[in-house]
């Protein structure tokens, strides 16, 4: 330092303050960035997990209000006297009657396959028609208000006596061994060997009838003195959970959300990363969730990257999530 040792005292002084007050001003810049930065850190933090709560309490509420609509109608005694009305219009159809009921309301149906359920009379004078006709107006107005993607009466020999949207289900034996593993069989089944009467709730499924995900949910139909009459399922349309769950709002322009099962399988699409749904999610914040907890992580994001995730389980139609 010989430059500073030749200087005079009258320069040294001021140049020493000056060093002194920049020092300090770097020290308060870093100290007042750090804290601005924790401070927005939490904020965010904070805003995530409010959205994160409030969309938890939707998914929960939206797949409890499709168990209560199921169960409302199953013990309905109109569901329950609709569905001898279906099983007695099928005995007058003789042996004959699910080729007799697929050709007239699927083979012969005026409308494209996506739409077959406009048919609500196919024109044969007969007990199955006159029932159709009375009823299935009805369901399809239940099933646009609901977002169910199909409607099912099935009897306890598991032969589908109506289906809304006349698929390849209508008419069919679920207990056929090509069909017995059918999300829909195996829900009815379990439906028909419950000795409670509450719904019983498959996985989710990537195409459903309409080709959408979907959730099938089935309970028992039973008389006033309690013998089964048959099952009444839904194929419920998982659009509107999956939304909920995703939507972008409160995420800013690169925050995403989305949803995993019991076992880590990502049930949504992402915004952003190349994992699609069927993947297994392995990261820290998943394995919290999955395990009851709530919290936040800083974490490689599934869209790769740090990121701060916040999680919390959610339990969607009884199955944690």
């Amino acid at each position: 330092m010989p430059f500073f040792k030749s200087l005079k005292l009258r320069l040294k002084l001021p140049l020493m303050l000056v060093t002194i007050a920049v020092g300090a001003l770097a020290v308060m810049g870093v100290s007042s960035y750090r804290e601005a930065r924790n401070l927005l850190l939490e904020q965010g933090s904070q805003r995530l997990e409010l959205t994160l709560q409030t969309r938890a309490r939707d998914a929960q509420g939206w797949a409890d209000q499709v168990q209560s609509e199921l169960r409302a109608m199953a013990v309905n005694q109109g569901t329950a006297r609709l569905m001898r009305d279906f099983s007695g219009a099928w005995k007058m159809l003789g042996a004959g009657a699910a080729d007799n009921l697929r050709h007239a309301w699927v083979e012969t149906n005026p409308h494209p396959e996506a739409e077959r359920w406009k048919l609500d009379f196919a024109g044969d004078i007969n007990d199955f028609g006159i029932i159709h006709r009375r009823a299935h107006p009805g369901f399809v107005t239940q099933a646009k208000e609901r977002g169910l993607a199909d409607l099912f009466f099935v009897d306890p020999q598991g032969r589908v006596l109506y289906s809304l949207r006349k698929g390849p289900e209508f008419a069919a034996d679920l207990t056929d061994p090509a069909l017995r593993q059918s999300p829909l069989a195996r829900v009815v089944a379990q439906a028909q060997a419950s000795s409670d009467q509450v719904p019983q709730i498959s996985e989710f499924v990537a195409a459903g009838p309409g080709g959408g995900p979907v959730a099938y949910l089935a309970q028992s139909v039973r008389s006033t003195e309690g013998k089964s009459l048959g099952v009444l399922a839904f194929a419920a349309r998982l659009d509107p959970l999956l939304t909920m769950i995703t939507a972008p709002q409160s995420l800013g322009e690169t925050g995403q959300a989305y949803l995993v099962d019991g076992s880590g399988i990502l049930q949504t699409q992402l915004r952003a990363g190349a994992a699609s749904p069927g993947t297994t999610v392995t990261t820290p914040a998943v394995t919290a969730a999955l395990a009851g907890e709530t919290g936040r992580i800083e974490q490689s994001g599934v869209a790769g990257g740090s990121v701060l995730a916040v999680h919390a389980p959610v339990q969607v139609f009884g199955r944690p999530m």
